[in-house]
C-alpha cells in the first residue's frame, strides 16, 4: 500500500542476492574450493580485526539511526557495540556468529543461505521487525545474468552492468565529457587534477547524467528505460554544449534521497 519506500526500517530490505550470487558465479568459473575462498573472511570475523577510526565513527554514527528505526532493543548494538561504549582505536572486533554462517555455507554450499534454517531464520526475523518478507522469498531467489552495455571513450572501450545497475550514469557522463574534447595536457598529473576547467567539466557532466539517472532509471522489468538515447553519442553532444564554461549551474534538485551507498565488486582471472 506505500507509493514510495521508506527510508530505513525492514520494507527497505530487498532479499539478499549476494551469497546466490557468489555461488552462481563459483558453479560456473569457479576452481577453487569453498574453503579456501571463505577461509580468510572465517578467519577475521571469528578471530577478529583491530577496531580503527573509521569503522567506530561509523558504528556510532550509525547507532542512535538504527535505534531510531528499529527501536533501542535492536541487535545491531550487541553485534557492533557489545561492551555499550564506542570502540577504542586497536581493541579486537569479533563477529561469532557471521564466522559461524560462513563456516555453515562452506561446508553445506551456498544455497543454504537460502533455504533450510538459515533462510527461515532471516525470514522470521525480518517479518517479526515489520517486513515483508516469507520463506519463499528467500528459497525462490534467483541470480540475474545480463549482459553487459558499453560505450567507448576517446578509443578505450567501457563496459558496465545494465540498469537496475546504475552503470549507465557513468558511461553517459564518459559521453558527454568526451563529446567536450579531450583534456588538455598535463591536466592529471600524480597529485591530482591540475586543471581546475576539467573539475568543472566534469562535475557540470554529472549534473547532467545524474539528472537523466533520476528520469529514467529503475528496474527495466516494470518499467522502459531509453538506453538507446541514453548512450548516444548525439545526444552526449547535445548535453556537452548546455555546460557554462565559466559559471557553475543550477540543476533542479535531485529526487534521490540523500546519503547510502553501494559497492562494486569486480573479478577477473588470469585468462580474463
Amino acid at each position: 500500500g506505500l507509493r514510495t519506500l521508506p527510508i530505513r526500517g525492514p520494507l527497505t530490505v530487498t532479499v539478499p542476492g549476494a551469497v546466490r550470487s557468489w555461488g552462481d558465479a563459483h558453479a560456473r568459473f569457479g576452481r577453487l574450493s569453498r574453503d579456501a575462498l571463505l577461509g580468510p573472511a572465517i578467519e577475521l570475523a571469528a578471530g577478529g580485526f583491530p577496531a580503527w577510526d573509521g569503522f567506530i565513527d561509523a558504528v556510532e554514527r550509525m547507532t542512535p539511526i538504527v535505534a531510531d528505526a528499529l527501536g533501542p532493543t535492536a541487535a545491531f548494538a550487541s553485534v557492533y557495540r557489545p561492551n555499550g561504549r564506542p570502540w577504542r582505536p586497536g581493541e579486537r572486533v569479533r563477529f561469532p556468529a557471521l564466522a559461524r554462517t560462513l563456516e555453515r555455507l562452506a561446508v553445506e554450499g551456498f544455497d543454504a543461505f537460502y533455504d533450510g534454517d538459515l533462510g527461515e531464520r532471516q525470514a522470521g526475523a525480518l517479518a517479526t521487525l515489520g517486513g515483508a518478507h516469507g520463506v519463499a522469498d528467500f528459497r525462490e531467489h534467483r541470480s540475474t545474468w545480463t549482459n553487459p552495455i558499453e560505450t567507448t571513450y576517446h578509443g578505450v572501450r567501457v563496459t558496465t552492468h545494465p540498469p537496475n545497475s546504475s552503470g549507465i550514469v557513468a558511461l553517459e557522463l564518459l559521453n558527454i565529457l568526451e563529446a567536450g574534447g579531450p583534456p588538455d595536457p598535463g591536466t592529471f598529473t600524480l597529485d591530482g587534477v591540475a586543471d581546475h576547467r576539467w573539475i568543472h567539466r566534469a562535475i557540470e557532466a554529472a549534473k547532467l547524467a545524474m539528472a537523466d539517472r533520476d528520469a529514467h532509471l529503475t528496474d527495466p522489468e516494470f518499467h522502459d528505460i531509453p538506453m538507446a538515447r541514453l548512450l548516444d553519442k548525439g545526444y552526449a553532444a547535445e548535453l556537452a554544449a548546455r555546460i557554462p564554461l565559466d559559471h557553475a549551474s543550477h540543476p533542479a534538485p535531485s529526487t534521490s534521497p540523500r546519503g547510502g551507498g553501494t559497492i562494486y565488486l569486480g573479478v577477473v582471472d588470469v585468462n580474463g
